[in-house]
Order: C-alpha cells, then structure tokens, then sequence
C-alpha cells in the first residue's frame, strides 16, 4: 500500500482498533485500568489501543487537522515513550481546532495544560463529568468541543514555540505537577504564554494540600494522584490562581499568599503580539 509514515500511523492504529472493540484482552486491560487507576470507558474513548505482541498500549498524539503524527508507547513499569525519529506532539492539538491561517480567528476558550499525557485525560474526563453532573450528558459533549479544552505536554518543559499559537488569544490554566520539576516548568511555559494568551492562571497544588488535605505543600502530586483519588473538578476550581507577573521570581510557588495572586492580563488598550512577533522575539 502506498503512502507515508502517518499513513502507517493510521492503519496501525486502525488495525489495533478494530482488535480491541472486538476480541480485547480483557486481562490486559484490567491491569492497566488498576495501573493508572483509569477506567477502561475512558481510556478506549481517548483512542488508546491494546498492542498485545509486546504487551503495550499505544495513545495517539494527533496534529491539528486530527491525523495521528506520533504513538506515546506504555508497558506497565515503564515510562511513556514516544516512536523515534518522529517529532513529539501536543496531546490534544486536534480539539484546539488551530486556524493556521490567522489563529485569532477563533472562539475564545479555557484550555487546561497538563504535565503528561495521563494527567490531560484525567482532568479532561474530570471536567466531562462536571458539566455533565450539572448540564447532562449531551451538553458535557458540547462544553468539550467548543468552551473546554485538555492539552498534555509530552514532559515538563517540552512547551516549544511553534505549539503558541495554539494557547494565543485563549485562557490558559496550567497543571503541572506539584514538584520542583513542575514548579520550574511552570514558570518557564508562563514566560513564554504570557505574551500571547489572554489570561494565564495555575493550579496551586500547595494551597490544596495545606489548606484542605493537610498532607503538606510540599508532598509530590498530580492531576492524576487527585483523579485516583476520587476528586471532584469541582473541587479545583477555586484553586486556579492567577499567575503573577513576576514569575522569574518565583511568585507563584505553592505558598500561594494573596499578595502574589496578580491577574496575569494584559491592561486595557494593550495589544497583544501577533504570532510571528512573539517567534521572532
């Protein structure tokens, strides 16, 4: 069959696919649902597929238009690695709907970036079961194609400049993890969305774990962690801190007093750069 690479991407996938709706290993799944402590509705419905031969999942990180450019490859044990020779991809980029032509065409949004794969869809089935608590089902669907977004990092600070325009004239809220690596990342992709975005926040994992957990600011957490451990969107939000200005100071460490909770938003008249500036920045 001719074609390229991506053209392999997708029939592999499809192949897989057809595999797993039909005659699944129901074992295999089992223990990935117990591993990552994510139901098997939700992972199959992310277009994650059971590669039985060498005992792997395959989660597709798909490009704008919706075509699979790269695998993130997982055994239990392991860590996720993507296919080599092939360019690491945004998770999620298809459901940005990205107008390369003038990416300000386009109905403002909240989009959510997660450190991880495994994070971006636990928060992302968080929030469908939000909406869906308050609205119904079908308008949980709606709220996830055209107000709410889940986007994931293939690692912490992986955040390149060609992804910006994906994050440029929307509201973004970043989740990284509550470690020194995710503090660092945090403040890093700040540095390079501020100039872009309309509004920036971040989820003050140290005010939560102090303030209603009582585990301590400083344990190591997650998306995922919150996810495992039966928690409610609900239960975030107000933990959404508007990121400071200052981030090279470190003003959003997870101390999080109100002093440090300016509105990282562009005053009023201020224009935003287009694109191209903030590349050729």
């Amino acid at each position: 069959k001719s074609g390229n690479i991506y053209t392999y991407l997708q029939d592999w996938w499809t192949h897989l696919s057809n595999y797993t709706h039909g005659r699944d290993d129901e074992l295999a799944w089992t223990k990935i649902e117990l591993n990552r402590g994510i139901p098997i509705k939700v992972l199959q419905s992310c277009g994650i597929v059971y590669d039985a031969a060498p005992s792997r999942w395959l989660i597709p990180v798909k490009n704008g238009s919706g075509s699979i450019v790269n695998f993130r490859l997982f055994s239990l044990g392991n860590k996720l690695l993507g296919l080599p020779g092939l360019e690491v991809g945004l998770y999620g980029a298809e459901t940005a709907k990205v107008s390369h032509t003038n990416p300000r065409d386009r109905v403002r949004r909240t989009i959510y970036l997660c450190e991880g794969e495994w994070d971006a869809i636990c928060l992302s089935d968080l929030i469908h079961r939000s909406t869906a608590r308050a609205y119904g089902e079908q308008n949980a669907d709606r709220d996830r194609e055209q107000s709410r977004i889940v986007l994931g990092l293939p690692g912490v600070d992986t955040l390149k400049d060609t992804w910006l325009q994906v994050f440029a004239g929307h509201d973004v809220v970043l989740c990284f993890d509550n470690d020194t690596a995710g503090v660092t990342g945090t403040e890093k992709a700040a540095n390079k969305l501020l100039p872009v975005v309309e509004s920036l926040s971040y989820l003050d994992w140290g005010a939560y774990l102090s303030g209603r957990r009582n585990w301590g600011s400083s344990l190591s957490y997650d998306v995922r962690d919150f996810y495992c451990d039966f928690g409610k969107f609900e239960e975030l939000e107000p933990y959404f801190v508007p990121f400071s200005m200052g981030a090279g100071e470190g003003k959003h460490s997870s101390a999080g007093s109100s002093t440090q909770r300016s509105t990282a938003r562009r005053m009023p008249g201020q224009e935003r750069p287009c694109f191209e500036q903030v590349l050729s920045a």
